[in-house]
């Protein structure tokens, strides 16, 4: 996500690296690929890094797959709640800002969880 600083844990691994076989480091990981596949600017070439990083490790997988379901979770949360009245626009820094605190919650309350 451009202007999302993610610490280098979380990066996911690149193609032809060796991958830590660590369930914390997979779920950060796991984090920064969703945060990188719901980005505006996400294109086919993420997609398809994506997907090698998914299917080298059975952990990546998992790890990809809690990490959605607490996603949808959180995602759900709002469903519920007054709505609040109109705020005025955010700028570009603000929301990739509160993408990148809201991606990272998630992978705190998973790790937290697991």
């Amino acid at each position: 996500m451009p202007g999302c600083a993610m610490p280098k844990s979380a990066m996911p691994t690149p193609p032809g690296r060796p991958t830590p076989l660590n369930r914390d480091t997979a779920l950060r990981q796991a984090a920064g690929w969703l945060a990188r596949l719901r980005a505006d600017d996400a294109g086919e070439r993420d997609r398809e890094a994506w997907r090698r990083w998914r299917d080298d490790n059975l952990m990546h997988r998992r790890a990809f797959e809690d990490v959605t379901r607490v996603w949808a979770a959180l995602d759900g949360l709002g469903d519920d709640t007054p709505a609040l009245p109109s705020a005025p626009d955010r700028s570009l820094p603000v929301t990739v800002a509160t993408a990148c605190a809201t991606v990272a919650l998630a992978a705190l309350i998973i790790i937290r969880i697991l």
